[in-house]
């Protein structure tokens, strides 16, 4: 049965051409590793089409599409060298699911879903042992306050006078927030 949300779109060639970028191509015989964002499982993560529409797709099966020009839908794209960011052509195969999940359980790849006890949590989680390598703050990439902004949120809270959604409107967030700011949920590092 064919998978409709995981046919992939017709690509232009600047599509391609964005793919490749986000890929770091080495020798062929060497993976080729997704060097942008990443699901849980570690599998790259590519956007197709525009921005209002956006739909992502795994980046193994970008890989494949772009390189053999065909993807059948009801086939899933593995890699031979168990490596879940390499989209070296070379190091894909196609398999059927039942076929895929033999190959993972053989090589002992069972994952978060089956091992949920070998997910690193609490003080084994990345962002605690590698805390530095998590960006913070005006560093993130999707934030919309500053050090600066977050101090005079909670400088003009705590002096009264000017509510949560007035803050909220000034800065241009949501009151959520603007809430967890003041309460010192979120930008615990702003002093």
């Amino acid at each position: 049965m064919a998978r409709p949300h995981l046919t992939i779109p017709p690509m232009t060639s600047k599509d391609v051409l964005r793919f490749w970028q986000k890929v770091r191509i080495r020798k062929p015989q060497d993976c080729w590793e997704w060097a942008a964002s990443r699901n849980r499982d570690g599998y790259g993560k590519f956007g197709i089409g525009p921005l209002s529409c956006c739909k992502m797709f795994l980046a193994h099966r970008v890989a494949w599409t772009i390189t053999s020009g065909v993807f059948p839908v009801e086939l899933c794209v593995c890699h031979a060298c168990d490596n879940p960011p390499c989209c070296n052509p070379a190091h894909l195969f196609l398999a059927t699911m039942a076929e895929n999940g033999h190959d993972r359980d053989c090589k002992g790849r069972h994952g978060s879903r089956t091992q949920p006890e070998a997910m690193p949590r609490g003080d084994r989680n990345g962002s605690r042992t590698c805390p530095e390598s998590r960006p913070r703050g005006e560093e993130h990439s999707r934030a919309k306050l500053t050090d600066e902004s977050v101090r005079d949120i909670r400088q003009k809270y705590a002096t009264g006078g000017i509510d949560q959604g007035a803050l909220a409107r000034k800065w241009k967030v949501s009151p959520s927030a603007v809430s967890g700011v003041i309460r010192r949920r979120t930008w615990k590092h702003v002093v």
